[in-house]
Order: C-alpha cells, then sequence, then structure tokens
C-alpha cells in the first residue's frame, strides 16, 4: 500500500503545480485588467476651451486728426507809447478792464501844447492878412501896368509878394494842424477793443516822446485768438494740397484748396479738459531748414473770454474730408512694457497674438495705424485666460 501511495504521490504534486500556475496566470491577467481600467477612472478629462467674446473689425467714413502742440498769440493787439512828451497827468482805467477803441487812457498836461495851438493860429490869422493885403496890391499894380502907368516889373514884384503871403499862410496852415495834433495826442486813447493791461508809468512822471518813448500800457483782444502750432512736410502736403502725395501722376501740382474751412480743435489739459473749435486760417510762406516745419496758424473764438495769449495748446488738425477708419476698442487693448496688442481668433477658433501700433482715442475706441485688417475678430472679453495657438469658444456668434 506504502509503495502504491509513493508511486502516485509525483503524480499529484505535478497536478498541483500545475493548477498553481493556471491560478497565477488568470489572477495576473485579472489585475492587468483592473489597473487599466481603474487608471483610465483616475485620469481627468481634458477641460474645454475657454470662453470669450470678441468684436469684429469694420472701418467707418470719419475725419483723420493729427495733433500738434501749439500756442496762443493774439489776433489783435497794442502796445501804447507816448507821441508827445510831457507830464503825465491822468490814468483813466483800470487794470484789467475791457476797453473801446477810441476810449480816453491817459492825459499828458496838455497846456503846453493849447499855447502851441493858440500860436500857431495866431500866426495863421497873421499870414492871412498880409496874403489879403498882397492881392490888393497885386491887383492894382496890375491894372496900372495895363494902362503904362506902372512897369511890368512893378506889377512882377506884387504878384511874388502874393505868392510869398499865400506860401506863408500854407505854412500857418500846417502849424495849425501840427499843434492840434499835439494837442489830440496829449489825450491817449485806445487804438483798439479788448482788455487792458497795467499802467506802466504812474501820474507825476515826465515821459518822452520818439525813439526812447516808454511803453504806457498794453490792450489785447481776448475775442479772437490764433494758435499757431508747426507741421511736418507730410501733414502740410496732405491738407494744403487735399492729397497724400505732393504730385500727380503727371507730375504737375493738383489743384490746391481754396476757399475751405479745415477743422482744428485747440484743447487745454489739466483736470477738466476744455476743447474749443477752430479753423486752419493759413500757413506761413516757408519751411524751416532747420526742422522741416512750416509755421501754421488757427482762428478760434474765445467767447468765454477763458483764453490768454501766451498759453500752450494741444492743436488737432483735421483732414480735409472724411477717411475710412479703422478703430477698437480700447477693453480689446493689452499692453506689455511699452507693448501694446491684441488676440485675434483666426481659422479653427484658434488665438493669434497680434502687436498693433495706435492712434488718438475717439469715444472709448482707438484709431489703428497697423498690426491687425478688417473682418478680423479681436478678444474684447476674456484675454486673461488665453494664450497664442489656444483653441476658444467664440459665445458672440
Amino acid at each position: 500500500m506504502n509503495a502504491a501511495f509513493n508511486a502516485k504521490r509525483p503524480r499529484s504534486i505535478w497536478v498541483s503545480l500545475a493548477l498553481l500556475v493556471l491560478i497565477s496566470v488568470a489572477l495576473g491577467s485579472f489585475n492587468l485588467r483592473d489597473a487599466d481600467s481603474f487608471a483610465a477612472e483616475d485620469e481627468p478629462a481634458a477641460p474645454p476651451p475657454p470662453a470669450v467674446e470678441t468684436v469684429l473689425l469694420e472701418t467707418k467714413n470719419l475725419r483723420r486728426w493729427d495733433r500738434f502742440s501749439g500756442r496762443l498769440a493774439a489776433v489783435e493787439q497794442a502796445e501804447i507809447r507816448p507821441l508827445v512828451g510831457g507830464t503825465l497827468q491822468q490814468v483813466l482805467f483800470e487794470e484789467g478792464a475791457r476797453v473801446e477803441k477810441g476810449q480816453l487812457l491817459f492825459v499828458i498836461d496838455p497846456r503846453p501844447f493849447e499855447a502851441a495851438l493858440q500860436n500857431a493860429k495866431a500866426i495863421l490869422t497873421s499870414a492871412e492878412s498880409d496874403v489879403e493885403l498882397a492881392r490888393v496890391e497885386f491887383e492894382r499894380a496890375e491894372g496900372l501896368a495895363a494902362r503904362n502907368v506902372v512897369s511890368k516889373s512893378l506889377r512882377d514884384n506884387r504878384l511874388n509878394d502874393l505868392k510869398v503871403t499865400t506860401a506863408r499862410v500854407e505854412a500857418a496852415r500846417a502849424q495849425v494842424t501840427d499843434a492840434e495834433l499835439n494837442l489830440e495826442y496829449a489825450h491817449v486813447r485806445a487804438p483798439i477793443d479788448g482788455q487792458i493791461g497795467r499802467a506802466e508809468i504812474t501820474v507825476g512822471n515826465v515821459i518822452e516822446a520818439g525813439g526812447n518813448a516808454p511803453v504806457l500800457t498794453t490792450i489785447v483782444n481776448l475775442d479772437r485768438l490764433y494758435a499757431e502750432f508747426d507741421v511736418d512736410e507730410q501733414t502740410y502736403f496732405r491738407v494744403a494740397v487735399g492729397s497724400d502725395r505732393a504730385l500727380d501722376g503727371e507730375g504737375g501740382y493738383p489743384e490746391v484748396i481754396s476757399g475751405r474751412q479745415i477743422p482744428v480743435r485747440v484743447s487745454l489739459g489739466g483736470e477738466q479738459p476744455l476743447d474749443f473749435n477752430a479753423y486752419l486760417q493759413s500757413f506761413d510762406n516757408r519751411f524751416d531748414a532747420g526742422t522741416g516745419t512750416i509755421r501754421a496758424r488757427a482762428l478760434l473764438d474765445n467767447n468765454l473770454g477763458l483764453l490768454v495769449p501766451g498759453v500752450f495748446v494741444n492743436v488737432d488738425l483735421g483732414s480735409v474730408t472724411e477717411v475710412p477708419t479703422l478703430l477698437l476698442p480700447d477693453r480689446a487693448v493689452n499692453v506689455s512694457q511699452d507693448k501694446r496688442f491684441v488676440y485675434v481668433v483666426g481659422e479653427g477658433d484658434v488665438v493669434q497674438y497680434r502687436a498693433v501700433e495706435l492712434g488718438r482715442a475717439i469715444d472709448g475706441r482707438r484709431v489703428v495705424l497697423s498690426g491687425v485688417e478688417p473682418g478680423e475678430r479681436v478678444i474684447v472679453n476674456g484675454t486673461q485666460r488665453v494664450m497664442p495657438d489656444m483653441p476658444v469658444l467664440v459665445t458672440d456668434r
């Protein structure tokens, strides 16, 4: 019996080993399938593309504006200087007041001029009396000479006396006119309407006339002012000639615009900017060789009286006609250091980076000079969630 048992024992061992191998292979394949399924369940799903809002870029016909720095200047101003010398007797205005043309401002002691006028009038009266006597003498000598009672030489002498006395009358009349002018000049009047400055000479001072005459005061008409500024050659030809090019295809100048009011906007900086409408009045007659610019002058009404000559201003010069202009919303513009850029949704709704060059602001939008084209879509909302070459979901379509 033991021999039979021992003969069967090796066979049973091999059977057991075979069963163990089969069980191990089955368990191994089960564990691999479970690991793969568990790994697939643990791996996170890919996030959806970020949602963005875009704006379709379009051009609009707008007037082009170019900005320059300028300074205000008076259209009418006058330095009041005395035309006669003497003692200043009266100052008849308040500093900073508005004066009218012909208003009396200063009185220089008129008594010497009144006396000179009286003397000139007396000389004129005497000369007129002499000429009357000379005329009578001449007429008498002429009648006697016609009857050969007196010689013709006597008649000629009487005629000469008449001419001399007549000339004295003319000289006396000129002296009277000169004396009247001097008396008038002793009463200094405003030559223009405007706002007057301070009196530079006070009562009691003796003033001189001529080349050493001092400035008594100044008057500036503030109703209208010039805004003077310098423009480059390209702007000059675009505005003055009405074309972006100076010459036409045949080598001749196009028709120069005349009689057309080119708009100008004058503005003051500060916490509360002030804008004033104006129009271009003229260009200078030559370019400055050193700067390559030409002086332009715009005319503006100063109805409120807020502006004074000498103030620095911003001058926006408008184009002759409206031109197609591409505008970009401010909220689409991103800034990195000194660069400005936008994100454009391109083909396949993939984000593209575009560096842009911008012009002036217009009602919350910026004029596009370069970087994007009409018909492209720029992202205006959601730019913080996107990067170049990233797909996005456009929600505004």
